[in-house]
């Protein structure tokens, strides 16, 4: 066989394996329909691919009885009162669409509304706040770097125009999230943001390039759930009674956690305090003696969210978790650090006009309100069920007063109350 033809088949294979995968990530493609069922899996999914990628959310959020409860791990806790189990259960006219996990805070939700502004305009949510989000370095970058994916942060890049503050800022902080810059030259171009620059129209091309690459690959993975959470859901559901009635919800709930927390005095369920505490349970006495969440960065990246609430007209419902007050006792960690925390929180919210506030700081003593040391449980997600239920039916007359020269600087994030 000639050189020429020898030559010709050694690198057809790969010139063609290059053409068919650039016809997979470019040839325009529609949307699959989202079914109903589709729809409820995805609504209490928990990969990160889903959390980060853009298309499912999108078609999501279509449908407007559709509703973010945006948090963290708290909500991937599937129990008998969890709101997704209640929706279902009673039928409600909203479905629940979980946004949080471990590791998600103020800036992930950033994302999360800045990448669906159109889905997510005028709309409903749950927002609920956890203290230990405010830490003095604030949420690790790594956690927070784990929801935030390289495609959000070209879809941000890409919308930039003229840099502000509240640009300059997430950029530096994008800067430290390694996950979230992958690229080197993206890098270089949030760094340019950081700097206040503005991307040349060159610049903003590759970007736009970048992130056509990242959203066909978003499209072409979307099936990543397999309807497993959506199953726990409808086995928890078969438990409740076929009516609702409060009363008797609270009854079941205090009952079944009462089971479940029998190891321990501190009122945590058995198997996390197992598996998480009482091995280095003697360590643990008078801990958090020091602790302190009043000083922190995350009230800055907590400003941009609300923000981008106020932008979008949205109508929320924020949510301020206490703490599991026999734990808390133990470990050392202030009551009057977190009542001000309390304060400083509401005082952010409310003075901006983000005047729905359930604010359960006062529920640290609650028995069976807590899962375990600091997730709310049982008692505590049926008490915030009747909020919702009273939350849905309110018509939005949202109206903001954002004042972004007072607590989108450092003298707030360092202020104590």
């Amino acid at each position: 066989m000639p050189k020429k033809q020898k030559l010709f088949f050694a690198v057809a294979p790969f010139f063609l394996a290059v053409l068919l995968v650039g016809a997979v990530l470019f040839f325009p493609r529609t949307p699959e329909k989202m079914t109903r069922q589709e729809l409820k899996d995805v609504s209490v999914a928990r990969n990160v691919q889903l959390f980060t990628g853009m298309e499912l959310k999108q078609q999501a959020f279509q449908d407007k009885k559709v509703i973010p409860f945006m948090g963290s791990s708290e909500l991937s806790r599937i129990d008998l009162m969890h709101p997704s189990v209640l929706a279902e259960k009673y039928q409600r006219d909203y479905l629940p669409f979980l946004v949080g996990a471990a590791g998600t805070s103020s800036l992930s939700h950033y994302f999360f509304l800045k990448t669906n502004e159109k889905e997510m305009y005028g709309r409903k949510a749950v927002f609920i706040i956890s203290p230990q989000w405010f830490t003095p370095e604030g949420v690790p970058s790594d956690a927070a770097g784990k929801f935030i994916s390289p495609m959000q942060v070209c879809d941000w890049l890409v919308n930039t125009g003229e840099i502000n503050d509240d640009e300059a800022y997430l950029a530096k902080r994008l800067l430290k999230m390694p996950a979230s810059t992958r690229s080197l030259v993206i890098k270089n171009f949030i760094q340019k943001v950081a700097e206040k620059k503005e991307l040349s129209a060159l610049e903003i091309a590759f970007v736009k390039a970048e992130l056509a690459v990242y959203q066909r690959e978003d499209s072409l993975f979307r099936r990543l759930t397999d309807g497993s959470i959506w199953k726990r859901v409808l086995h928890q559901e078969k438990e409740l009674p076929k009516e609702y009635s409060y009363e008797k919800l609270d009854e079941l709930a205090a009952n079944k956690a009462k089971k479940q927390m029998t190891n321990n005095e501190f009122r945590i369920q058995d198997r996390f305090f197992k598996t998480r505490i009482e091995g280095g349970l003697h360590k643990l006495k008078g801990s958090q003696a020091k602790w302190s969440y009043l000083k922190s960065p995350e009230y800055n990246d907590f400003e941009m969210v609300l923000e981008e609430m106020a932008k979008l007209k949205m109508d929320v419902m924020f949510v301020i978790q206490p703490t599991n007050k026999l734990w808390t006792d133990y470990t050392g960690l202030s009551s009057e650090m977190l009542n001000d925390f309390s304060v400083k929180i509401r005082e952010q919210l409310t003075s901006q006009g983000f005047t729905n506030v359930i604010d359960f700081t006062d529920k640290s003593t609650t028995p069976y309100f807590m899962n375990d040391t600091i997730h709310i449980g049982y008692r505590g997600w049926l008490a915030l069920d009747k909020h919702v239920l009273d939350f849905m039916k309110q018509s939005n007359k949202a109206q903001y007063n954002i004042q972004e020269k007072k607590y989108f600087s450092k003298e707030w994030a360092d202020f104590k109350p």
